[in-house]
């Protein structure tokens, strides 16, 4: 390989992306051609875009690479950038450090990054012990994949604190808690969280802690050893979510600890142990939700021991040996409630079947399946015309 040139053209290029970095000032653009970069890199507080060619390009992302070769966290920050500094259209892998943040180590003592983060694929890193992924990154993380990376917590982000934003956020793992995000309190939005997972003494499959609002996601098969599979203690808002396919031991399948507002979620076919298929111990208010094909091995298929407010929400079809729909909770009003007993409570509740386009449900071995026909199907709770479901809630 020759010497590197100046940096000023494609044809005396940099042969290393750190030589490009440090040769920059604040406000420049240092761009990288496709390839595979052995590096660690450090932005040094310069509040530069550093960016492949075409950071829209997934095929041309996944080949623009920059591996940490398991020598430290790859990409790291001073905690001084803005939000004019940007990493923008790389594939970041291979990062292990012996601290905090493999992928991506966002922040020094007490100050931690705006930098925004984007269109970026954040894979098998990790971080010993919190931040396999990110850590303590504070600008906005958009358009990214953040997969396959491990920590003790926080096995994809670690309290990254701004808007987490359309990203996919998948098969990360922890032993302790926050399989997908441990701490997060900013804003997350149009996110698919999926498939992350918690060992040993583990809570919060999918999210831990994460106490901003949480809207417009799909959380979905996470599982962890303890306490709630799709999220655990996030009390922020959590708005027109999916929380389905959720798997821990003890309790709260979908939702454990949750005590924010929960409003407009579908949250169904998640499954535990012992108490709360569905929720337990979210004590705010509940209301406009489908609760629907959820299971537990003991009590409370439904909701176990919500005691706020509970409205307008259709709670059928879960499963459990004992009081499947709900058990020490509070007694929703204007609300669909299978084997309820009507006559004691339930102002403006129905008992007839809300009629779903199509109803999920769990066999003996745990996978949800059609009830009608067999096919093995996940639900699809929009409710068919003629639903006595619609126009019965109260505003």
């Amino acid at each position: 390989m020759s010497d590197s040139g100046d940096g000023k053209a494609w044809g005396t290029a940099f042969k290393r992306i750190q030589e490009g970095i440090n040769a920059a000032s604040d406000g420049d653009t240092v761009m990288v051609a496709e390839g595979s970069y052995v590096e660690n890199i450090q932005f040094n507080g310069k509040n530069i875009v550093l960016r492949s060619t075409d950071p829209l390009d997934s095929d041309l992302v996944a080949n623009t690479i920059i591996d940490g070769n398991r020598a430290g966290c790859v990409v790291s920050f001073s905690g001084t950038e803005n939000e004019r500094c940007i990493l923008s259209g790389f594939t970041i892998r291979n990062g292990e450090s012996w601290g905090s943040g493999g992928g991506i180590w966002g922040s020094f003592f007490s100050r931690s990054t705006r930098a925004r983060i984007e269109n970026n694929v954040i894979a098998g890193n990790s971080g010993n012990p919190v931040g396999g992924g990110l850590w303590k990154c504070n600008g906005t993380i958009r358009n990214c994949t953040i997969r396959g990376n491990s920590a003790a917590y926080g096995g994809g982000l670690w309290k990254c604190n701004g808007t987490i934003q359309n990203c996919s956020i998948a098969g990360n793992s922890t032993t302790s808690a926050g399989g997908g995000l441990y701490g997060c309190n900013g804003r997350i939005e149009n996110c698919i969280i999926s498939g992350n997972s918690t060992s040993w003494s583990g809570s919060g499959g999918g999210l831990y802690k994460c106490n901003g609002a949480i809207r417009n996601c799909t959380i979905t098969g996470n599982s962890t050893t303890i306490n709630g599979g799709g999220l655990s203690s996030c009390s922020g808002m959590i708005q027109n979510c999916t929380i389905s396919g959720n798997l821990p031991v003890k309790y709260g399948g979908g939702l454990y600890g949750c005590n924010g507002t929960i409003e407009n979620c579908t949250i169904s076919g998640n499954l535990n142990q012992k108490y709360g298929g569905g929720l337990y111990g979210c004590n705010g208010t509940i209301r406009n939700c489908s609760i629907t094909g959820n299971w537990t091995l003991t009590n409370g298929g439904g909701l176990h021991s919500c005691t706020g407010t509970i409205v307008n929400c259709i709670i059928w079809g879960n499963r459990g040996p004992q009081y499947p729909q709900l058990v020490a909770s509070s007694a929703p009003p204007y609300s669909c409630i299978q084997d309820w007993d009507w006559a004691a409570v339930g102002e403006g509740n129905i008992a007839d079947a809300p009629r779903f386009l199509r109803s999920g449900y769990w066999d003996d071995a745990g996978t949800p399946f059609d009830r009608k026909d067999d096919v093995w199907v996940e639900g699809d709770y929009r409710l068919l015309p003629g639903s006595p479901c619609i126009d019965a809630g109260k505003n």
